[in-house]
């Protein structure tokens, strides 16, 4: 037997289990997960395949499992903070009870799910900056003025960027693939052209 196949075998099944989700999300080169684990990369693969043919049967599968909004809202607050009152522990218990056997299959992948998500704030700050240009013009911001304020935001085609695609487009462009008129047009303006 060689050494990587006896470490490969003695791998518990949570382990194989984490090395086949890091193969589906390629979070990792293939040849770094093999040598941080002293296994092949064979073996590696074939972890990702079991773990994409659980994936496969499990959206196959008849019973589909849906989680309400408000489960998952419930789910990731609880997941973030430490439960230290005893409505917190009431509300892991509820959802302990609504869950069943699929209660911790969801955390972790609640878990998984936030450690990917950024949450830095300097993107808020970046937003904050973008959007300070524009409060300065009323005194108080209502909902109308907030509605005109994102169409115009994601409507407004890019002068410049980093990303020489994005030029000449807005986001809404770039989400949809699709163009668009100039944002004035769209509001039912007509645009100034000089003769």
């Amino acid at each position: 037997m060689s050494p990587a196949l006896s470490v490969a075998a003695s791998l518990s099944p949570k382990i194989r289990q984490a090395i086949g989700i890091q193969v589906l999300s390629r979070s990792q080169p293939i040849s770094h997960l093999a040598t941080t684990h002293q296994v092949s990369r064979k073996f590696i693969y074939q972890q990702g395949d079991k773990a994409q043919q659980a994936l496969d049967d499990s959206f196959a599968s008849s019973q589909r499992f849906e989680l309400p909004p408000q489960v998952v809202r419930d789910v990731c607050l609880l997941h973030r903070k430490h439960k230290t009152s005893n409505a917190d522990w009431e509300r892991w218990n509820h959802l302990h009870t609504q869950l069943s056997g699929k209660f911790y299959g969801v955390i972790e992948a609640v878990g998984e799910a936030l450690k990917q998500t950024p949450r830095a704030s300097s993107m808020v700050e970046n937003l904050n900056s973008r959007l300070r240009n524009y409060f300065f013009l009323r005194r108080s911001l209502g909902a109308s003025y907030l509605s005109l304020l994102q169409f115009f935001c994601n409507h407004r085609c890019f002068l410049r960027s980093r990303v020489p695609e994005r030029v000449g487009k807005s986001p809404k462009q770039l989400l949809t693939g699709q163009p668009h008129s100039h944002w004035l047009e769209l509001l039912g303006f007509e645009r100034f052209r000089r003769a």
